[in-house]
């Protein structure tokens, strides 16, 4: 009896663990095709809803677009002008977007949304985020004046380039300078 018993365990643990494993795969294949249904959907949706926004001059990169002021303003009212727009100052998360904005700023300076105003000393996005991902000039943040509490891209005193990495432009500055800006829209679903 035990026997028989144990042989019936073993054939319904084998046919119960084929039958697992051949729903895990179909599992796995519905998966994979929702995935790549969603994405399709949402290059659609980013499509449509930045046509007109191209149009007005703004460039996309990746799952967003970007648009450089054409007039100087401070840091704060540069952040306005982008909310007005339905924007923020760009937030900078990835090497390939640093790239990007590097050529897209065309050597002018302008304001990205990073700050340490109102945030105790410590580096912020416009969101909220704390900074991971960074491009400082060399020797940057250095807080000169005793008040640069708002970060530019394109530094280049002089017009040096740095040694070690052309994209570590980032520099402190008063919040108060009247510099250009990039603002950023990201569409997600």
């Amino acid at each position: 009896m035990c026997l028989l018993q144990a042989t019936l365990n073993i054939v319904l643990r084998l046919h119960f663990t084929e039958k697992f494993q051949s729903n895990d795969t179909r599992l796995g294949e519905v998966r994979g095709q929702l995935q790549r249904e969603k994405d399709e959907l949402q290059e659609r949706l980013f499509n449509f809803s930045t046509a007109e926004d191209i149009r007005m001059g703004w460039v996309r990169f990746g799952f967003s677009i970007y648009h450089m002021s054409t007039e100087h303003k401070n840091w704060t009212q540069s952040r306005d002008d982008c909310a007005k727009k339905n924007a923020n100052l760009v937030i900078i998360t990835s090497r390939e977007e640093q790239e990007f904005i590097e050529t897209f700023r065309k050597s002018k300076s302008a304001w990205i949304g990073l700050s340490k105003q109102n945030t105790e000393g410590l580096w912020k996005w416009v969101d909220g985020t704390p900074l991971k991902t960074t491009f400082w000039w060399i020797q940057e943040p250095n807080n000169f004046t005793g008040d640069e509490h708002c970060v530019e891209t394109g530094y280049s005193p002089e017009n040096r380039r740095p040694v070690d990495d052309d994209l570590n432009t980032w520099n402190d500055n008063t919040c108060s300078a009247k510099i250009f800006y990039i603002c950023e829209k990201t569409i997600s679903i």
